[in-house]
């Protein structure tokens, strides 16, 4: 009885210790489950750095949960960036903005199963970058850049980056972060701004880590620079009557686009131009009009002003003398004391304008002495004053611009020429 009691007790502890040890196998089981079996988990890789978002990604590599650590004493459960991690057992994805940006920080991760570390360098960021605007050029000057050719601008009132690779001086895309401007785009975009004072804000450009041989770099510090407006335009107008311009020794000229012509293509202007050094084909009336463009030129101090752009209209054909001009000679008591009337007729609202060579041809329109004749009008000679040979200039008179009364700039016509040769038989002249 007693050896039957004692068997019974003994199965019956046998089966208690079984389904403990059960209970403890799947307790195990579902741990390993959780957390990855043995032997199937490898050490934490690092899979990209993105400094623009300041986001560091690694491959879980089979661990469930990665931890991080500053200093390799204390352990933290990573937290997945904000919107960032997936949460999948390939990638993790962790905000790092919380790094000084000050100096190289180093993060240490390890994987809950296979806890090999993995060593992160989170660069500082550069701290020497300049930028230097000249006055005088109207450029830029980037320092210190360690190497790094792409460099983004905005304005301070502005949010959106435009890139410039500063190693490429033409041939630039469209600033667009894959895009990065050339140079000589960059300055054409600053010189349009140049309306007012602008504030400019310019960084190094982040490059994200990709490997250990291309290990990227955050973005530099921030770069302010105040770029001045650019002086005010001169103000040069057009002397149709003397067919000059009143240009000044430190103004430039150019007839390219202001906009692309390169400073090799102004040219310095002389004290009061005649037109025909700046518009050549326009006052020889074989275009219809002729664009110059003027600006204040650079000195030690400032750099090109903004531009007066001048349209020059081409000139008319000569007036028709024998629809205009009429000439009377009344013969003298003796030779060479006639007296003679000179009539303009069909006189248009410009009015015409004339001058008396008595001897020699008329060579430069800008030094004359021109006369203006605002309707039908005769005026007398005596035969000293007009003698034969004497050669009479007519032309159409040019008018002067007025925006405000909607009168538009037009050159005086090109010249009729008359010469005088007396009939004194018929008292006319021929």
């Amino acid at each position: 009885m007693q050896q039957s009691i004692h068997k019974k007790t003994v199965l019956g502890l046998s089966v208690l210790i079984l389904a403990v040890l059960g209970i403890i196998s799947m307790i195990y089981f579902v741990n390993v489950q959780g957390s990855g079996m043995p032997g199937s988990a490898s050490p934490v890789e690092l899979d990209k750095i993105n400094y623009e978002e300041m986001e560091l990604t690694v491959k879980t590599n089979g661990n469930a949960i990665v931890y991080y650590s500053t200093d390799r004493k204390k352990w933290y459960e990573a937290e997945m960036a904000i919107g960032g991690g997936t949460g999948t057992s390939d990638t993790l994805t962790y905000d790092i903005s919380w790094i000084s940006a000050s100096t190289t920080k180093t993060l240490y991760f390890r994987g809950n199963v296979d806890k090999t570390t993995l060593d992160v360098k989170i660069p500082g960021y550069n701290k020497s970058f300049k930028v230097k605007f000249d006055k005088a050029a109207g450029d830029f000057d980037f320092q210190n850049t360690d190497g790094g050719n792409i460099v983004r601008w905005r304005k301070t009132t502005d949010y959106d980056w435009h890139y410039v690779d500063i190693e490429k001086s033409t041939g630039g895309g469209t600033g667009a972060e894959n895009a990065p401007q050339s140079l000589d785009d960059f300055q054409k975009a600053i010189d349009e701004l140049r309306v007012k004072s602008v504030k400019l804000i310019f960084q190094i450009a982040p490059v994200e880590w990709e490997s250990e041989q291309n290990q990227g770099s955050r973005p530099s510090k921030d770069v302010k620079v105040t770029v001045p407006a650019k002086k005010a335009a001169p103000s040069v107008k057009i002397n149709v009557k003397k067919l000059n311009v009143n240009t000044k020794t430190t103004q430039e000229w150019t007839k390219e686009n202001p906009l692309t012509v390169s400073d090799d293509g102004w040219f310095s202007c002389s004290k009061t131009m005649k037109l025909e050094e700046l518009a050549d084909k326009a006052v020889a009336g074989t275009v219809s009009e002729e664009a110059v463009y003027i600006r204040t030129a650079a000195t030690s101090s400032n750099s090109a002003s903004k531009v007066t752009a001048l349209t020059v209209p081409g000139r008319e054909n000569a007036p028709e003398l024998s629809s205009v001009l009429g000439i009377n000679y009344t013969p003298g008591k003796t030779a060479g004391k006639g007296k003679v009337a000179v009539s303009f007729q069909n006189v248009p609202s410009q009015g015409f304008e004339y001058i008396v060579m008595t001897s020699g041809t008329l060579t430069d329109e800008t030094t004359a002495k021109w006369k203006t004749i605002k309707k039908s009008k005769t005026v007398k000679f005596s035969e000293s004053k007009l003698p034969v040979s004497s050669i009479i200039y007519v032309r159409v008179a040019g008018t002067t611009e007025n925006v405000k009364k909607g009168i538009k700039l037009t050159l005086p016509s090109k010249c009729a020429a008359y010469t005088v040769n007396y009939a004194a038989s018929t008292g006319e002249s021929k």
